[in-house]
């Protein structure tokens, strides 16, 4: 099979015979590409950025220089580099000193016939690996994210470890405990802070042992109103959350001061519920072994989001190109079961908003022509809220959230919301299918090793390799 793409390969070889043999094997296995040989190290530092190649295969040892120092251009020019040493005979110590200087493969003369299969390897794990760069960035900014709308949430928002360490205390937090700006709380032993806060309520030790015997039970404890001896009043939440395995990983505080309680205290309170189901989603997919299993977790997580318990059905599309459509893997409807489906991209709302990469709000189905009346009326749909699943420029597929009791039910801090969870699962839906791409890479690599093996071992021909001194290496049983 043919590559597509065209490699631009830098050979650093001081003997053309070997050029030539690396060149024919290449060919033959049809890997497309260009090269050029320099056997000098001027020219080594020269044609790197001349020729801006996209691998560096060496040999071992030259008479002008040697393929540590090749390989020390190399990764100076470009850091991910990769990098094949070719050398006539291999030791242990050579072997050794290849891995060290971290070499993506070496590969001895006398068996050419490895090099394009190391090729085509080296340059699928630099791809793997920029993706998963790209990933982690894209993480990254999506934590920054939630860094910032942990900043503007008017509410003292507290994330501590099982161990008690703090790992996370909002700027309003700090303000209503009136904890001085230049103490980082981050690390600390929330234990001590809780005692120096304590002194602020009019029963302190009750705080103290109410925070303790909390944390035992190990069960979420809502709206516990707290008096301060200024007068203030104070109402928290605590909140355990769980990892993969369903062990309770670390504990979500809000408190809220309702002195001045007005009727923004229940949008406040859902935006912090929000905030703790958003943490456990990121921690439980993360973790998932496959697509399905992040299909499951998900679903499972916003079938358990309080404020979308009632009067709500959610429903998870990914883009399958072979199916030709959004494909339903896996539906959810309270106290209902659907089979999966698949809807071409030229029809429905979910279809509208993959091809258009925005989402849909649609406040009263009734009056809608995106979405037939047959189907608003046999499945009660009074409003309607799609998401699509977006990476970077790419789209993954279309989260649908159906409400079936009231029109105009999605608000913009609803749409804010999912489209943060839509960001989350894209990322990971991608992570999944590039682990899964890899996977398939190293099969088809294993297999086209053992198919060689089986060729050289079958041949009636009797076939020995054997090293410039004379030592054999290797021969197939008819020799």
């Amino acid at each position: 099979m043919k590559d597509s793409k065209t490699l631009r390969i830098l050979f650093a070889e001081d003997l053309p015979t070997d050029y030539e043999l690396a060149q024919w094997e290449l060919q033959k296995e049809g890997i497309q590409y260009e090269s050029i040989r320099v056997d000098l190290r001027s020219d080594m530092e020269y044609m790197l950025k001349d020729f801006k190649p996209d691998l560096v295969i060496s040999d071992y040892a030259m008479l002008d220089f040697s393929a540590k120092e090749a390989m020390q251009m190399a990764r100076a020019y470009r850091q991910d580099m990769p990098f094949i040493i070719l050398t006539g005979s291999m030791n242990e110590e050579i072997a050794v000193d290849c891995m060290k200087m971290g070499a993506s493969d070496y590969i001895l003369k006398e068996k050419m016939k490895r090099l394009p299969f190391a090729i085509r390897d080296a340059m699928s794990k630099t791809e793997n690996i920029k993706a998963q760069s790209r990933i982690a960035r894209d993480l990254q900014r999506l934590l920054l994210q939630m860094q910032s709308l942990l900043k503007s949430i008017r509410q003292g928002i507290l994330l501590e470890g099982n161990d008690r360490t703090i790992y996370i205390a909002n700027e309003y937090f700090y303000q209503i405990f009136k904890i001085p700006a230049d103490i980082n709380l981050i690390g600390a032993d929330c234990r001590y802070t809780t005692e120096e806060s304590a002194q602020l309520f009019f029963d302190s030790q009750g705080f103290i042992d109410e925070i303790e015997k909390t944390i035992k039970s190990g069960i979420a404890v809502l709206n516990v109103e707290l008096a301060l001896k200024d007068g203030r009043f104070f109402e928290r939440d605590f909140l355990p959350i769980f990892d993969a395995s369903g062990q309770i990983s670390s504990w979500f505080w809000v408190y809220r001061d309702i002195t001045q309680r007005k009727r923004d205290k229940v949008a406040l309170q859902d935006n912090v519920q929000r905030l703790q189901y958003l943490f456990q989603l990121r921690i439980i997919i993360q973790n998932a072994a496959s697509l399905k299993d992040i299909f499951s977790q998900a679903y499972k997580l916003l079938e358990n989001i309080p404020q979308y318990q009632k009067y709500y059905r959610f429903s998870l599309l990914i883009y399958d190109e072979k199916a030709g459509g959004l494909v339903n893997e896996m539906y959810y409807s309270p106290g209902k079961n659907s089979v999966g489906s698949v809807q071409p991209i030229t029809m429905s709302i979910s279809g509208k908003c993959f091809t258009e990469q925005k989402p849909i709000i649609i406040n009263d189905c009734s009056g809608s022509d995106l979405i037939p009346q047959q189907y608003v009326e046999s499945l009660e749909l009074k409003s309607v809220l799609a998401v699509p699943l977006i990476h970077q420029q790419g789209i993954e597929g279309v989260l649908r959230i159906d409400n079936l009791k009231y029109t105009s039910a999605f608000s913009q801090d609803d749409l804010k919301y999912f489209q943060l969870i839509s960001e989350h699962l894209a990322i990971y839906i991608l992570n999944s299918k590039l682990a899964a791409r890899q996977a398939e890479s190293i099969k088809e690599l294993e297999a086209s090793e053992s198919k060689y093996r089986n060729l050289f071992d079958t041949m009636a021909q009797g076939v020995v390799y054997h090293a410039a001194n004379g030592e054999i290496i290797d021969c197939n049983p008819a020799a």
